[in-house]
């Protein structure tokens, strides 16, 4: 589209497309059953502290637009008494694969502290959550550097399970294991 005399502007057009895709899969997403009426309640519990279902629907354009992303499930009895679930776009989470099978989530926070940039990288693994710090270079820092980590502790729990799931829509052929963002093979006079 170089010599075509096309204003480039952004319409809003991508983003609608997202919105929609994202609430055709809530409304038709009627309920998650579980084995017991005592899970049931658990669960409904669950979803109610984490606004589950706004949670999915940002989720899905999330994944829609970054290519995919994943859910990460931990617990923090001083914010709540139930699990938390956090949803991480794909620019923030990396997948470690073992011929071709998921050993770990990492999922990657960014901090600033004293005019210093730091990133958490959260690694999530069959039986285990550890948390590593690095400051801008790079290089790994204790966790007390910055007072957002501080009190951060690894965790180990029984089960071959991670306590995190990747969620992507579209497989990304140029990267293996990652997701392909809806937008991906767009014209780039698409929005005008």
């Amino acid at each position: 589209s170089e010599d075509l005399a096309i204003r480039k502007i952004h319409s809003g057009l991508p983003a609608m497309i997202a919105e929609r895709l994202s609430d055709i899969v809530i409304a038709d997403l009627n309920a998650i059953d579980l084995e017991t009426d005592e899970l049931t309640d658990l669960w409904t519990d669950i979803s109610n502290d984490n606004d589950f279902y706004e949670l999915l629907g940002e989720s899905i354009i999330e994944a829609l637009v970054a290519g995919d992303g994943a859910f990460k499930v931990t617990v923090d009895t001083d914010i709540t008494e139930y699990p938390i679930i956090e949803f991480y776009s794909g620019e923030r989470v990396e997948y470690v694969r073992k011929r071709n099978r998921l050993q770990e989530i990492i999922f990657k926070t960014d901090y600033t502290h004293k005019d210093k940039d730091y990133q958490l990288h959260e690694i999530f693994g069959k039986g285990y959550i550890r948390n590593e710090l690095f400051d801008e270079d790079g290089e790994p820092v204790a966790l007390t550097a910055i007072p957002e980590t501080a009190e951060l502790q690894d965790v180990e729990f029984t089960g071959d399970f991670i306590m995190a799931v990747p969620m992507m829509f579209f497989k990304n052929h140029k990267w293996p294991s990652r997701g392909k963002s809806l937008f991906d093979s767009k014209g780039d006079s698409f929005d005008a």
